[in-house]
């Protein structure tokens, strides 16, 4: 959203990212790409500097005197184990998405770059109207457009990037606790939360849906079976997501 909108939020209208170009000025997938990885880091940046401030007053803001009573060393130290009395005082930043996010980098660069049967204004347009009138393109983009999960060389080559891309930015970076800063991949209830608060994006999702969550791809997206969506998610090194890497695998009973 906020590479199409040069780094706006549609909903609230606010500028709440850098300026990465109007929809006409990104003339190839490299520097769509580039955009988004600005408005990624962007927000990452935001986050991390948001919770370093409030997590030195994790104590005062939400102690927790049953949980510490049950952590050694926050009974050693007498610290409470919310603030920096655990041995390891590590903030854990998580993800959501992450497939939705592949299989729109994916839709981008086959429809509008490769392709070429729309214009990023075009499409920027089209997601607008929450694909209203264009019902067939959307069908277009789930069936004929590379999808993570099915073993799909692309798709799988951009989780592998997105996937160093958020390691490399969050990893090992100190918190404002004495601990260290940690990727995960895992989402929790957000990929429905944040779902609700997206509009429609490029792999073919609609406005307000949910995306994708954890490791796994977006639903009833992985089509060639679960060796191909195992393959797919081999391509993500667990060494990259330290704090946790879930996968979720879904069989019918027929198969087992």
């Amino acid at each position: 959203e906020l590479v199409f909108n040069n780094g706006i939020d549609p909903k609230t209208k606010l500028h709440i990212g850098p300026k990465t170009g109007l929809p006409e000025e990104l003339q190839s997938f490299d520097d769509f790409y580039r955009a988004y990885i600005l408005q990624l880091s962007h927000i990452i940046e935001a986050d991390i500097s948001v919770c370093n401030e409030f997590e030195c007053f994790l104590n005062q803001l939400n102690p927790a005197n049953v949980f510490s009573a049950a952590v050694q060393n926050s009974l050693l130290t007498a610290k409470d184990a919310f603030h920096d009395g655990c041995f390891y005082n590590n903030t854990t930043l998580l993800n959501a998405g992450f497939a939705s996010t592949v299989d729109a980098l994916c839709a981008v660069r086959e429809m509008v770059y490769l392709k070429k049967e729309v214009t990023l204004a075009g499409f920027k347009e089209i997601l607008d109207a929450n694909w209203s009138n264009h019902e067939k393109f959307r069908l277009k983009i789930l069936k004929d457009c590379p999808h993570y999960g099915n073993g799909n060389p692309v798709a799988d080559h951009y989780a592998g990037m997105l996937g160093r891309f958020l390691s490399t930015k969050i990893n090992g970076r100190p918190n404002s606790r004495g601990g260290l800063w940690k990727a995960s991949i895992h989402s929790a209830r957000q990929f429905i939360e944040l779902g609700k608060k997206t509009g429609a994006t490029p792999d073919g999702r609609f406005a307000g849906e949910e995306m994708s969550k954890n490791s796994s791809p977006v639903m009833g997206m992985d089509r060639s079976g679960v060796t191909a969506l195992i393959r797919s998610a081999a391509v993500l090194d667990a060494g990259d997501f330290p704090a946790d890497l879930p996968l979720d695998v879904m069989l019918h009973p027929t198969a087992v």
